[in-house]
């Protein structure tokens, strides 16, 4: 998460946290009669909801990061691609299945990404794409995204599909 939207999702928690206390404190000294009783206790839950997926989407961002600056440069060959039906900000999230050479050989690892539009028309079975590799856990990668819109542009153009081959003007 290059956004840090996990500290967003964090200080919420807190916030909720505090004021369900305050809710289920309130509930008990008033004796039980008023609805902060169930109130309280429901913003305590959804606080602890929101601060476990602060904290694994913290833990992803961290990794990430890790990956970045430690990975080993690698390559991954498509194995197979899945529509997830999920679009985050009209960028579709695919499911890729990936054979991924690192450092260690060949290992299969499957990943959720969200893929650019540039990139998702070329991405097919057979496919290779640039992976940063983490070094100790070959399972944990990196896909190089920028670099592998700049492949597909290249390939385009030397396959004759560049805007002028396709007749647009500019």
């Amino acid at each position: 998460m290059a956004t840090r939207s996990y500290m967003v999702l964090i200080a919420v928690a807190g916030g909720e946290l505090v004021l369900g206390a305050v809710f289920a404190a309130i509930a008990v000294a008033s004796g039980g009669d008023s609805t902060l009783v169930i109130v309280g206790p429901m913003m305590l839950v959804g606080a602890l909801v929101l601060l476990a997926l602060g904290l694994r989407w913290r833990g992803r961002a961290r990794e990430a990061k890790e990956i970045e600056r430690l990975g080993v440069e690698g390559e991954a060959t498509v194995v197979s691609v899945h529509e997830t039906g999920v679009r985050v900000n009209g960028v579709p999230m695919l499911k890729l299945e990936l054979d991924v050479e690192g450092p260690a050989g060949i290992e299969r690892v499957a990943k959720r990404e969200l893929v650019p539009e540039g990139v998702r028309a070329w991405l097919k079975e057979g496919s290779t794409l640039p992976v940063k590799v983490h070094p100790s856990r070959p399972g944990k990668i990196a896909i190089a995204w920028d670099e592998a819109e700049e492949h597909v542009h290249d390939y385009d153009e030397w396959k004759g599909f560049d805007d002028a081959a396709a007749g647009e003007t500019t």
